[in-house]
C-alpha cells in the first residue's frame, strides 16, 4: 500500500514559502525600530579640534604649534567710511557711449566713391565669360 501526501499530517507537509517581499518587511521594520532607538538615547558628539591638536605628538613634540585662538568678530564701534568718487554726468557718459557704438545704416553719411563702389557690387553683368 501506498501513502499519499494529503494524508500525511500538518506538521509533516511542506509549508508554503512566503515571497520576498515578507523578509523586506521584517527587515525594513527593524531597522525603523533601530533608528529610532539610537535616535531616542543617542548623545550628540562633539569633537574638540584644539584638544585634538594638542594631543598629537610627533618625537615628543607637538605636531601643531600653540596659537592663540580666533577672536570672535565685533562689530566697529564708528562705521567705515569709504573715499567718494566723482560720477561722470550722465550727458557725458551717453557721449561716450554714442561715440563707440557703430550707426545704423540710415544715419551713414555716403560719400559719391563709397556709393560708386556699392553700385559696382549690386550690378549683374551678364557676358559669355561667365
Amino acid at each position: 500500500m501506498k501513502t499519499d501526501w494529503d494524508d500525511a499530517p500538518d506538521y509533516l507537509r511542506s509549508k508554503r514559502k512566503h515571497g520576498p517581499w515578507r523578509m523586506v518587511a521584517i527587515l525594513g521594520v527593524g531597522s525603523a525600530i533601530t533608528w529610532g532607538v539610537i535616535a531616542l538615547f543617542a548623545k550628540p558628539i562633539v569633537i574638540n579640534v584644539d584638544q585634538l591638536k594638542q594631543a598629537i605628538h610627533v618625537d615628543g613634540k607637538p605636531l601643531f604649534s600653540q596659537q592663540p585662538a580666533p577672536q570672535p568678530y565685533s562689530e566697529p564701534e564708528e562705521p567705515i567710511r569709504l573715499p567718494s568718487i566723482p560720477i561722470d554726468p550722465p550727458a557725458q557718459w551717453f557721449a561716450h557711449q554714442s561715440a563707440n557704438q557703430p550707426q545704423p545704416y540710415a544715419s551713414m553719411e555716403w560719400t559719391e566713391e563709397e556709393k560708386a563702389r556699392a553700385v559696382a557690387r549690386a550690378q549683374n553683368v551678364f557676358n559669355d565669360n561667365n
